[in-house]
């Protein structure tokens, strides 16, 4: 039932059973929470294409990226410190970027399967997508450590959410 829902609502609310939706929205929210220091913050810029293709979920694409330098965690301080060399080096790497590789259906979600980079790391993520209320919402975790930008001794101290929400407009 969930998976007739999934495409019903994907089908009749965005109408791009085999269409691209350009994404450079400014209400689209990409939002993280950082475990380890328990922080929460936003990620601005949001550039990005959806291709979905409910027919034949081979022929879909998700790609994105971010303005690094937009990093807020509500402490000045801290997001100065976060875009230095230190961290994420956003004046020599301005943009986290996004690439699918695959979609598939899994239950009542969609799995879509890509590329992360942040840096000059490149790594296979997944991000899970749900239609609520009337947004798309890619949800994720990560390790910072991953990325070469925070190490700790415990790994699941660098663990990061993703949450990208994109409104239907």
């Amino acid at each position: 039932m969930m998976k007739y829902l999934l495409s019903f609502v994907l089908i009749s609310c965005l109408s791009i059973q085999a269409q691209e939706l350009k994404l450079a929205i400014p209400k689209t929210e990409v939002t993280f929470f950082f475990h380890g220091e328990k922080v929460n913050g936003t990620v601005e810029g949001f550039d990005g294409t959806i291709n979905i293709n409910l027919n034949d979920l081979k022929k879909s694409k998700v790609q994105g990226s971010v303005d690094v330098s937009t990093i807020q965690t509500g402490i000045k301080m801290r997001d100065r410190h976060l875009n230095s060399s230190d961290y994420f080096d956003s004046e020599k790497f301005p943009k986290m970027t996004f690439v699918s590789t695959s979609i598939t259906e899994v239950g009542d979600k969609l799995l879509v399967k890509g590329k992360l980079t942040i840096k000059e790391t490149t790594r296979e993520v997944h991000f899970e997508l749900v239609i609520e209320e009337n947004n798309i919402v890619f949800t994720s975790t990560i390790n910072t450590e991953d990325y070469d930008v925070m190490k700790k001794k415990k790994r699941e101290k660098t663990e990061v959410d993703i949450t990208v929400n994109v409104p239907l407009s």
